[in-house]
């Protein structure tokens, strides 16, 4: 065989490959946009969590049972009472009961099930039509290190582009005046994760409503992330 016919043999196969890549690509994000018009739907699951089951998906209607509501808000609850301890005054609650309502009823709320059993959620919005944000997230203590966490932020990554946007902002609450070794872990976590840090802002100018609550002065420190088309 010549060395025309290799290059051509070559340059086919890789075309071949190319047009595979992008049509796997172009169904991933499909499925995900699917799940925004039909809940029932789970999005693509990542092959390091095939073998445990775990699945993210927008909220049901069932989710909006008490029991249920009561559920996702004690996890979030129970995460950031040990993750922001210090930081709030004692029994301020992360999120309350109408809150979370509120939060499945707009479709903001990402949910990740291992089997029927919740494990982990966490928060989107949009800012404009260029920025969407996420927020809340929680891990159940007992399946920490199972990549759930890193799987909730690719979920909401993915939800942020199918609506357009281009950057993804997160916000992470610290204290002013101390070391908070769960926010440094988090900063070094999320930069590896590809976030940008932009500015430092101050939390009682952004939240005067709730500042009461807070056992210490603290800082909103401002990530960014500029997500693939």
């Amino acid at each position: 065989m010549n060395m025309k016919i290799i290059k051509q043999e070559k340059a086919k196969n890789m075309a071949t490959i190319s047009k595979q890549v992008s049509a796997e690509s172009m169904k991933v994000n499909q499925e995900f946009a699917d799940i925004e018009n039909d809940p029932d739907k789970t999005c693509p699951e990542s092959t390091e969590m095939n073998q445990t089951k775990v699945i993210v998906r927008l909220p049901k209607a069932e989710d909006l049972q008490p029991i249920n509501v009561q559920n996702i808000c004690q996890l979030v609850n129970s995460v950031y009472q040990v993750a922001e301890a210090g930081i709030w005054k004692e029994n301020v609650e992360r999120v309350n009961f109408q809150e979370m309502v509120e939060i499945l009823q707009n479709q903001a709320l990402l949910i990740a099930q291992m089997g029927t059993k919740l494990v982990g959620c966490i928060n989107v919005k949009l800012f404009n039509e260029d920025m969407a944000g996420f927020g809340m997230l929680a891990t159940d203590q007992q399946f920490r290190n199972k990549g759930i966490g890193k799987m909730l932020i690719q979920a909401a990554e993915a939800w942020a582009m199918n609506k357009g946007c281009r950057v993804m902002r997160l916000e992470i609450l610290t204290p002013r005046n101390q070391l908070h070794p769960d926010k440094k872990f988090l900063k070094t976590w999320y930069t590896k994760m590809g976030y940008v840090l932009q500015s430092t802002e101050d939390f009682e100018q952004l939240y005067p409503e709730v500042t009461s609550d807070l056992a210490t002065k603290c800082d909103f420190i401002i990530y960014h992330k500029q997500l693939d088309k």
